[in-house]
């Protein structure tokens, strides 16, 4: 967990971890540190990350920007994708999956996909260490940079891609940076200050889209069965939305629910989408000014508005979450809802376009959508926001009680959750008298795994 992170619990926890908890008039510290150092060793052999699945279903008009990222990569350089505005949903990520799938054949199994928007650079670290099968010493960032660099060099070429780099990352982000040779980095952020070595030619700043790859963007994702394509209108939509891709996503999934409606004209589906996104919008900047991510926010708050109460209370519970993706049970537990009213949620959020399928009782959403689902999950009363972190807190206790470690497969499953855990520890760190019986739980959990 993150280092220097106490907080008071019911009782002392000593190195044993054999303490009860005592009601909520004791008082001791535990530190997450002397947890996170009593927590069994991983196993000796790698536990190797994952290049994401594409989220988008057709990828339009980043040919130019791919062929440069493989050129630079191939190479062995360091090559970055920065949005200009500072945005989010204008395709970073994508980019970034479709150039490490490309560069399989010259890397082969030698990528390392770190996530890095939830994690901390201590955390970061941990994940490359389990890539590579080692453990990293004590606590100083710099020494475990120095361990990581070591065993970097002694592999083959290998791509190290650090995506959704942050504004908390920049201090310490020398302490993420491979070794050159023999590793190629690429790094993905909203930023284009990153602190990387020549950055006039590293970085590689992604704006919105052309007119003509934001038209067929859109036609493609609209179903002519659905919606009769009108030029004019396509241009017109793609215009008031800023060439977004995300943006145009919403728009264009928004405009097949409108025309399946029974009242609906096909023949004026998209001027009557048109009409209220110019409405919206007029209305937003109004209330908001002209924000970056206007166009984003509006398609979002379209089809949200969309939702009945219910839906719109579950949508919010989803800010919770450190992730993206969200399973079935972590779902039942966070909205406090049996399988069946929350599968009937799920499709009504994935029919509005807010959320993907993307397995077998696993779901996405977009970073960008999660964090505006935790600006309202903020607006809401205090007790609808702590009984959220309760029900999200004491689901992943739970889960490490649960989780048992026989495999790499459980391993990797463990890391992958793992920033969800640290979000669940880090809101308890600060609000442990609410349930001081579930912070020691929660500690002695920890220190188990």
């Amino acid at each position: 967990m993150t280092p220097n992170n106490n907080f008071t619990a019911s009782q002392h926890i000593e190195g044993d971890y054999n303490a009860q908890a005592s009601g909520p008039g004791a008082q001791a510290t535990v530190n997450v540190t002397h947890i996170r150092q009593e927590a069994p060793a991983r196993p000796p052999q790698p536990i190797p990350t994952e290049i994401p699945r594409p989220r988008a279903s057709t990828f339009v008009g980043r040919s130019d920007e791919l062929d440069w990222l493989c050129a630079r990569l191939k190479a062995g350089d360091v090559a970055a994708v920065a949005g200009v505005r500072g945005i989010g949903g204008i395709g970073k990520t994508e980019l970034a999956i479709n150039a490490a799938n490309q560069l399989k054949d010259h890397f082969g199994e030698h990528i390392i996909w770190l996530e890095c928007g939830p994690n901390d650079v201590y955390a970061i670290q941990e994940r490359i260490a389990a890539a590579l099968g080692i453990t990293l010493p004590g606590e100083e960032l710099r020494l475990r940079a120095d361990s990581l660099t070591l065993a970097l060099r002694q592999r083959p070429a290998t791509l190290v891609v650090l995506d959704d780099i942050r504004r908390r990352h920049l201090d310490e982000f020398a302490c993420l940076l491979p070794p050159s040779p023999p590793c190629a980095l690429l790094v993905t952020s909203r930023r284009d200050d990153l602190p990387l070595p020549d950055p006039a030619a590293s970085i590689k700043k992604i704006d919105v889209l052309t007119p003509v790859q934001a038209e067929t963007l859109l036609g493609n994702l609209l179903d002519p069965e659905d919606v009769p394509t009108e030029p004019a209108t396509v241009t017109a939509i793609c215009e008031l939305l800023e060439k977004i891709p995300l943006a145009l996503t919403l728009a264009a999934r928004r405009a097949g629910r409108l025309a399946r409606r029974r009242d609906a004209d096909p023949a004026t589906t998209l001027a009557a989408l048109l009409a209220d996104l110019q409405e919206r919008r007029r209305v937003l900047v109004l209330e908001q000014g002209d924000r970056p991510d206007l166009s984003i926010m509006l398609t979002f708050e379209a089809s949200y508005e969309e939702l009945n109460n219910d839906d719109q209370a579950r949508l919010q519970r989803l800010g919770v979450f450190a992730r993206n993706e969200f399973e079935l049970p972590a779902l039942q537990a966070v909205w406090e809802t049996d399988e069946e009213a929350a599968r009937r949620t799920l499709l009504n959020l994935t029919n509005a376009g807010l959320l993907e399928e993307v397995d077998e009782d696993i779901w996405w959403m977009h970073d960008l959508l999660r964090e505006y689902a935790a600006e309202y999950l903020g607006r809401q009363e205090q007790s609808e926001f702590v009984a959220v972190h309760l029900a999200y807190t004491a689901y992943w206790q739970v889960y490490l009680d649960n989780t048992e470690l026989r495999s790499v497969a459980d391993w990797r499953s463990l890391e992958a959750h793992r920033p969800e855990i640290e979000q669940a520890a880090e809101w308890l760190l600060t609000e442990w008298e609410i349930k001081p019986e579930l912070a020691v739980e929660l500690a002695l959990s920890i220190s188990q795994k």
